[in-house]
Formats: C-alpha cells, structure tokens, sequence
C-alpha cells in the first residue's frame, strides 16, 4: 500500500508515473545465460558441467531474482575448492585405484576412496569431500580416472 500511496503522492505533485516490466527469462534461458557467462571464465565443456551440477542451487537463485551475473558468479565459487580442498582433491586423484575401479566398479571405488580420505584427513565437518565422480570433475576441473 505504500508503494500505491506514494505513486498517488507523484502523480498529484505533477510527475508522469509509468511502469514498464522486464522481460523474465525462463529458467533454461537463465541456465543458458549463466553458461555463457561462466562458459567465457572456465571453457565452454567445464561449464557445461558446473551449470548441470549446480542446477538445483540455481533454480533457488532464479526464484529469488538473482540476476545472470549473480548466478554465473555464484557457480564459479561453488566450483572453486578451497585450500583445503584442493589438497584433499590432489590426495583422492593420486590414490585412485584402477584395478578396483576394473574389479567392482567406479562407484564402488569412489566410495571406498572417500572412506580412505576421510581416514587420511582426520574427517571433520570442515573436511568436505565431494560426494560423487561428477563433482569431483568439476572442483578438480578433469575426471578422476583419466
């Protein structure tokens, strides 16, 4: 009601008072906005595969109107490992074993790389440690068995 009030404030004291609306992007056009942003920072495949593991936290950015800029921002942090991370990134890719990844698969294997690197780190709740191959690949910027 305040808003309406002080429009009826500005029209009364002579001022023309006229909205106009911008045009909201969809979500994909969002998603694909984002991309190209971050797509100009990291090369186009990183992106391609930041944007798609971060869509869920994109959609909340989009539904609170951050703005492209925002969005593409916020995706290159999250893929941005810390210090820290970065060393426990180093550890998982250097100790991956091929011949258990061969004998019992590659999510077998990545789980029971986490369990070694929880073990070799001390593992704390500031100890993070990706949950999967896919996020691995985007902090660590190459999948793990290459």
């Amino acid at each position: 009601m305040k808003l309406q009030e002080a429009i009826k404030l500005l029209k009364n004291s002579g001022y023309l008072c006229e909205f106009t609306t911008a045009a909201t992007p969809t979500f994909e056009e969002y998603l694909e906005k984002v991309k190209g942003i971050v797509a100009k920072k990291v090369g186009e495949d990183r992106a391609e595969r930041m944007v798609e593991l971060y869509d869920i936290d994109l959609k909340d950015l989009y539904s609170r109107s951050w703005t492209v800029d925002q969005g593409a921002d916020a995706v290159i942090e999250w893929a941005t490992p810390s210090e820290k991370q970065k060393e426990i990134l180093e550890f998982m890719y250097n100790n991956w074993n091929a011949d258990n990844e061969r004998s019992y698969g590659p999510a077998a294997e990545y789980d029971y790389l986490k369990d070694r690197t929880e073990d070799a780190f001390d593992y704390d709740v500031s100890t993070y440690i990706p949950y999967d191959m896919e996020e691995f690949a985007v902090l660590y910027g190459k999948d793990i068995n290459e």
